[in-house]
Order: C-alpha cells, then sequence, then structure tokens
C-alpha cells in the first residue's frame, strides 16, 4: 500500500502512451520520497472510463496505511505533487480523493 487507482477518459489517455509511463513513475516517485512508501508495496492503476459524465476528466483514488508520520501537511504535500504530474502529462486538473486506513482494520495479502 498505497493503491493509486486514476479513472480517466479513454479519449484523453490514447494520444499519449508515454504520458502514461511518465505518470507512473512520478507517481511511485511521490510515493517513495513523500509517503515513504516500500516500492514493492505501491500499486498503481490506470482505469479508462468510456465517457467522463459529469466532473473532471481525471479522478484519483489513494489509499494508504495511516501512520504517524502521514500527516494531514505530508498528505497535502503528496497532492499537490500529484496534481503536478498530472497537469504536466495530460494538461488537465484531476479531482483527488485520499483515504487513510486504519492499520488493525486493514487485512491484505500480496
Amino acid at each position: 500500500m498505497p493503491v493509486i487507482k486514476i479513472f480517466a477518459s479513454d479519449a484523453l489517455l490514447r494520444p499519449d502512451p508515454l504520458a502514461q509511463e511518465h505518470l507512473a513513475s512520478a507517481i511511485t516517485g511521490a510515493c517513495t520520497d513523500i509517503l515513504r512508501a516500500a516500492l514493492a508495496q505501491i500499486q498503481v492503476m490506470l482505469i479508462p472510463v468510456q465517457a467522463v459524465l459529469r466532473g473532471e476528466k481525471i479522478y484519483i483514488e489513494v489509499n494508504f496505511r495511516d501512520t504517524g508520520f502521514r500527516s494531514p501537511e505530508v498528505v497535502d504535500a503528496f497532492m499537490n505533487r500529484l496534481e503536478s504530474d498530472v497537469v504536466g502529462c495530460y494538461a488537465t486538473l484531476p479531482r483527488i480523493r485520499c483515504f487513510a486506513e486504519n492499520s488493525a482494520a486493514l487485512f491484505a495479502r500480496n
């Protein structure tokens, strides 16, 4: 963990597959640098959406373990970097939602 799910219009994603690689690399860097996540625990998914009927063209959900060092200020810095990376790759402002998961209530494998 963290798990980053990026929902984006298929039409927005199609023109530049290299932007996807750049974004995945940038997000991974933000997770290791800011959230201090272990590389092996980072999951980044790009989910094409047929059509965005209302809202931003890109919506991002981030789930991560709630730890003492992931303060609101740290999460804000992570969201700022994530936003900057998305704007740099796709020239559109994403909607971002972050969810801190209580480790005692989190059950996972793999």
